[in-house]
């Protein structure tokens, strides 16, 4: 008797024995080509194959059939004694399911997602055999590879542009705190020789080699709010939106501004983080306020289309919405250092600190009649 008779005895046997009707079975199963679908002996032998076992594996029935299933499996695997461990799992609890690497026809691998399920006849519940139904995951699982090894890629990457910042902060500060210092030197030992033109020089290079510091600091600054963990709690923002008002008053007392802090706003978030978002836009509209009679300062909430959305307001000085794509960049400022003081990092910092909660940040405003900034922190962070 010829492989493929003894097959569709087996088929025939398996099927009768448990109360199916084989051949629109065998149909059935010949038709579905994206997935290996067999039946095995009660011994593990491959009793039937269909064009979907053909075409993942690269058998003909008349090569496999009566051979242990056991070939499909790795020599490490073998070696384990995996493919009985499955199938004592399928007998003791009627079925299994399976990920790992199986071998084709032609020695090459292929990652498979297995099902295998125990076939019992109905009244006497002996074993007839199994059913195995094999699906090919390589296309996921070389997806799934590729993202580790990117991840593992962004980390390096991360760890290097880390070490290069800290680098490169301990490299310039010793060199611009040695130009202050000899300036300041000058100025206070040798004011009295030079001359006013001279003196304006030096006060310039002060103000240049502080404003670098600054820059070096604002830099550190963004570098770390993109590492480590986001730790998500409950935190009162009208609470710390009021801290921070406090001190930006009292470090400018003669200011009259009037602030208005909604109550009990709060948030889920990395307190943290959540802090420096609210001090740099805070701190912004308290800068950007400056030059404005009767400055007013606006923090609130509200729902808007189902989610929660936090905005700070002021009417100063405000900006031309052409620009508007550049308030977050890193070091983009759309006024001089004439006008307003800065290093154009504190809103790039708060798109990031945002964008890690989930969120994200918009901006509208109009040159003098001032600006809001409104954030969101994803569908968590409401």
């Amino acid at each position: 008797m010829t492989p493929l008779a003894r097959s569709n005895l087996r088929e025939r046997s398996l099927a009768d024995r448990a109360g199916t009707s084989a051949e629109p079975f065998r149909l059935l199963v010949d038709q579905i080509k994206d997935y290996a679908i067999f039946l095995l002996t009660p011994d593990g032998r491959v009793a039937t194959w269909n064009e979907g076992a053909r075409r993942l594996k690269g058998y003909e029935d008349t090569e496999i059939i009566g051979r242990h299933f056991q070939q499909f499996y790795t020599e490490v695997d073998r070696e384990a004694g995996l493919p009985g461990r499955l199938l004592a799992a399928a007998i003791a609890d009627g079925r299994v399911e399976s990920e790992g690497w199986r071998v084709r026809k032609d020695g090459t691998r292929f990652w498979a997602d297995v099902v295998i399920t125990a076939i019992r006849a109905e009244r006497t519940q002996e074993l007839l055999g199994f059913a195995k139904i094999t699906r090919d995951l390589s296309e996921r699982k070389a997806s799934e590879s590729q993202r580790e090894h990117l991840v593992l890629e962004l980390q390096a990457a991360n760890r290097e542009l880390e070490s290069f910042a800290y680098s490169v902060s301990h490299d310039l500060r010793a060199p611009l705190r040695a130009i202050d210092g000899f300036s300041q030197a000058l100025l206070e030992d040798y004011g009295a020789i030079i001359e006013g033109e001279g003196q304006e020089y030096l006060h310039r290079l002060r103000a240049a080699t502080q404003r670098m510091g600054q820059l070096i600091d604002d830099m550190l600054r963004l570098s770390r709010v993109t590492r480590g963990p986001i730790l998500r709690e409950r935190v009162d923002l009208s609470a710390v939106a009021a801290e921070i008002a406090a001190q930006l008053q009292a470090a400018d007392p003669a200011r009259p501004v009037q602030w208005t802090i909604q109550p009990n706003v709060t948030a889920k978030g990395d307190s943290r983080l959540l802090r420096l978002v609210l001090e740099n836009l805070l701190g912004n509209a308290f800068k950007f306020t400056s030059r404005t009679e009767g400055a007013a300062i606006s923090f609130w909430s509200e729902r808007r289309d189902g989610e929660r959305v936090f905005s700070v307001q002021d009417n100063g000085a405000g900006f031309d919405m052409t620009y508007a794509d550049q308030l977050f960049g890193a070091f983009q400022r759309l006024h001089g250092p004439t006008e307003f003081e800065g290093t154009g990092v504190g809103l790039a910092t708060v798109l990031r600190i945002v964008s890690r909660h989930g969120g994200r940040v918009e901006a509208v405003g109009e040159v003098d009649k001032g600006a809001t900034f409104s954030f969101t922190l994803g569908r968590d962070g409401g």
